[in-house]
């Protein structure tokens, strides 16, 4: 999904070059409005957007909706002055090698 017109189109074209227009669906929307129904998925997967966002509440609200009981949000942004002490949290509560994929984009 996202938010750009022509990023869809492009993301549709990149799909079906690869033969997955069976399974990938690619749609137009906002992190706020996310249009699929409620309980839809398992997983919902943001990687270096929220900071995009207009509304990030309303954005982390709409991710909350559309997960399935049980679901995880995996979702990471550029943060350069997050306190250590939750990247200890995170680590106890996620474990290390999570840590690892979290801090990947900052190297």
């Amino acid at each position: 999904m996202d938010v750009s017109p022509s990023m869809v189109v492009k993301a549709q074209q990149n799909v079906a070059n690869a033969g997955l227009s069976d399974i990938i669906e690619i749609k137009e929307g906002t992190a706020s409005q996310l249009p699929f129904a409620g309980d839809t998925f398992y997983a919902v997967v943001s990687t270096g957007s929220i900071h995009h966002w207009k509304d990030p509440i309303a954005g982390l609200n709409d991710v909350h909706r559309v997960l399935k009981p049980g679901g995880h949000a995996l979702m990471y942004d550029i943060v350069s002055d997050t306190p250590v002490s939750v990247f200890g949290e995170m680590a106890r509560e996620f474990g290390c090698l999570s840590m690892l994929f979290l801090l990947l984009p900052a190297f």
